[in-house]
């Protein structure tokens, strides 16, 4: 028989030992307790709800559940305040904040359009010929629409039919109506927007333009109720106009309408015409359509004559 080998344990083992032994268990005292406590609140809930009529018999609870019961509510706790409080009032100061932001845009739109508007009749009233106020219209055309295309259509002052004055942008709209009767913004008497020209309810002068598929933005120029022209804007189906180049577009046939008004009256007294024919003419144009041709008709013989 050999001789069993001997195994001998140094210090420097010991010390391993005892350091990998620590390093296993580091940590398992926190789990253990919190594991533990755990394990007693379940058991805790299982038997009060299993066993309600022997309740205080069997409790499973100590200190840890307890402590654990305790945090768990803590959680729940912060997070009802967090449902009930912070977050509406979150909630509010963001509908605060989105109100107060969009009272400035507001603001801002409507400042805008007044110095618009501002400007564009102080430059209007410094024009006393209608060649100087068709360039100040365009001119007023370009900041709006930019490169978008966009023309005057408007009729004489001693023919009716339409013809194209004025074009600004990448190239002519193209819009062929003549008649103020059949043209859908003029007949209305309010600007018309129309999306897009294959759409079921575009305007019939729309479709099948050289420019191909576009929407357009139609503002009726007119004077004492009478259509005189109208201001036509395209613009790509994609790119529909925002609400405030359409207000500019309003204001500049508005304001455009008033001055031509003005000039043609003007001119027509300084070739004769007496001064109560042209107010006879203005107030049929205001009162009703045929007063206003009845008016236009006197206005048109006594200046022949």
């Amino acid at each position: 028989m050999g001789e069993t080998p001997q195994i001998i344990v140094t210090d420097a083992d010991r010390a391993k030992a005892r350091d990998q032994v620590r390093a296993a268990s580091r940590g398992t005292s926190v789990g253990g307790f919190v594991l533990v406590g755990f394990t007693n609140l379940i058991g805790a809930g299982v038997t009060e709800l299993a066993f309600p009529q022997i309740d205080g018999v069997v409790r499973v609870r100590g200190f840890w559940g307890d402590f654990a019961e305790a945090v768990v509510l803590g959680i729940v706790a912060v997070a009802l305040i967090g449902a009930t409080i912070v977050r509406p009032f979150e909630h509010a100061m963001h509908a605060r904040r989105r109100a107060s932001a969009d009272r400035e845009a507001s603001f801002r739109r409507e400042t805008e359009r007044r110095n618009f508007e501002r400007q564009l009749a102080t430059g209007l009233d410094l024009c006393d010929n209608e060649p100087d106020l068709l360039s100040t219209t365009a001119y007023a055309m370009r900041i709006v629409t930019g490169d978008a295309p966009t023309e005057l259509l408007l009729a004489g002052d001693r023919d009716q039919a339409f013809e194209r004055r004025l074009v600004t942008g990448r190239e002519a709209p193209g819009c062929q109506v003549q008649d103020p009767a059949r043209c859908p913004a003029t007949r209305r008497g309010a600007v018309q927007v129309f999306a897009d020209s294959e759409s079921i309810d575009a305007c019939p002068w729309l479709p099948d333009r050289p420019i191909g598929r576009v929407g357009c933005v139609c503002a009726p120029v007119s004077v004492t109720g009478r259509a005189l022209g109208v201001l036509h804007a395209v613009h790509a189906v994609e790119e529909q106009p925002p609400s405030a180049q359409v207000e500019q577009l309003t204001a500049l046939a508005d304001h455009f309408g008033q001055h031509i008004g003005i000039l043609r009256l003007t001119e027509a007294a300084g070739h004769g015409v007496p001064s109560e024919l042209m107010a006879r003419a203005a107030v049929g144009g205001a009162a009703t359509n045929g007063s206003a041709e009845e008016g236009d008709t006197v206005l048109r013989a006594e200046a022949a004559g």
